[in-house]
């Protein structure tokens, strides 16, 4: 929503979203670029679409809700996807060396979305040999 208004505040800056259409919990992208933005988030639908656990996006829904219940939604602000973890506990820092190794020095800020798949799809194979 900030990018829209952003279109209202600079001449140079025009707004475009795909057009879609709902179809119960479901999306489909029409492929038709259309002035504006978006009427609203389509995250859930996206993450669904992108693949993610149901369950992940079940309690996404459920923190969304919970959000629009308290109207926090679009509220002070946003949290960061990347900020660092919180310190682990002693029971939870036993991680291989290799899966340590590959880890070292990664600056996920700095990752393109490419890299960080890439690196992930890295982690996975680790793991499963």
């Amino acid at each position: 929503h900030e990018l829209v208004e952003l279109s209202l505040q600079r001449d140079a800056v025009r707004n475009l979203c795909v057009a879609v259409s709902e179809w119960g919990e479901r999306i489909i992208f029409l492929r038709r670029l259309q002035e504006g933005g978006a009427s609203r988030s389509y995250g859930l639908q996206c993450a669904r679409l992108a693949g993610m656990p149901e369950d992940v996006v079940g309690r996404a829904k459920e923190l969304l809700s919970e959000l629009e219940l308290h109207g926090a939604v679009g509220k002070g602000p946003q949290l960061s996807l990347f900020a660092p973890p919180e310190p682990a506990s002693e029971e939870t820092t036993d991680v291989p060396d290799g899966l340590r190794q590959m880890l070292e020095g990664v600056q996920p800020d700095e990752m393109s979305p490419r890299q960080a798949h890439e690196l992930l799809y890295r982690l996975i194979e680790k793991v499963d040999r």
